[in-house]
């Protein structure tokens, strides 16, 4: 994935200009992730063929994004052979069955059968520590920061599930104290496209294609960051020359960093890993 790539290549050129490539372990203090608790589902079918289900899409506003995708996440995690019979020619209307969603919650939120069974895949590429957690942990506790994590692992993700990750993002960094976060947009990606290229003069930022990217790039970056101590100072420090504009960013992808819960970050850091 182009983005991932850029963020791996811009820890790579901080630190080695900085004559080490030391990752450090102690990030700055996170949130505790969402409490878990066991969750009773009900049985999921194994069929392929299921019957639509007579329901009519609730009105906008009506559905909770974290929690349908909570539930989606949550699903696969508990019965991971889900993934197998998500990757047939099954209907959105199979889907809800299969996964025990209202077909309505569902189709708000306007997911192709691909984009969904591309989030089971993300789901099912995290640790056994992850996966336990989306399993035990009810969708309407859910953290959105893991949400957010998982759909932007996703290779090569089509323009609906970059909609979503944008989205996300911007409530992340809404949701930030005082109201210090960036909104995602145009000023976000000219602003991360000038960090990157703080941090590689010949062009880093080329993959912040839109603004969409950015949220993608934000999150990335914001765990690196967190996890990533030289390349912090550098960027903070002496190291490499930001302007006011450029030093706010990287202090509020801080900050959104340690407002996301360990299992979140865990995600981020795994997709720049692979």
């Amino acid at each position: 994935m182009a983005v991932v790539a850029t963020i791996c290549l811009a820890a790579s050129a901080c630190t080695e200009s900085s004559g080490t490539s030391e990752i450090s372990a102690d990030a700055a203090p996170r949130n505790e992730s969402a409490p878990t608790t066991s969750i009773v589902r009900s049985n999921l079918s194994t069929t392929t063929t299921v019957a639509p289900r007579p329901t009519v899409p609730p009105a906008p506003g009506q559905v909770d994004l974290v929690e349908v995708l909570g539930m989606i996440a949550g699903a696969v995690a508990e019965e991971p052979m889900l993934l197998q019979l998500l990757s047939g020619d099954l209907e959105l209307p199979d889907i809800a069955e299969l996964l025990g969603i209202d077909l309505g919650a569902l189709a708000a939120l306007e997911l192709t059968p691909p984009d969904i069974e591309a989030l089971a895949a993300s789901v099912l590429a995290q640790p056994a520590a992850v996966l336990e957690q989306l399993a035990a942990t009810p969708p309407q506790l859910i953290d959105p920061a893991l949400i957010a994590a998982l759909l932007a692992s996703i290779p090569d993700p089509d323009e609906l599930i970059d909609d979503l990750v944008g989205q996300l993002t911007d409530e992340l960094f809404a949701a930030l104290p005082d109201g210090t976060g960036p909104s995602v947009g145009p000023q976000l990606q000219r602003d991360l496209v000038a960090v990157l290229g703080r941090i590689d003069p010949e062009g880093l930022g080329t993959a912040v294609r839109d603004p969409n990217d950015a949220a993608t790039v934000a999150l990335l970056l914001s765990a690196l960051l967190g996890e990533n101590r030289v390349l912090t100072e550098q960027l903070l420090g002496d190291g490499v020359p930001l302007n006011p504009t450029e030093e706010s960013l990287v202090r509020q992808l801080l900050a959104l960093n340690a407002s996301m819960g360990d299992v979140a970050n865990q995600v981020l850091l795994g997709a720049l890993s692979r």
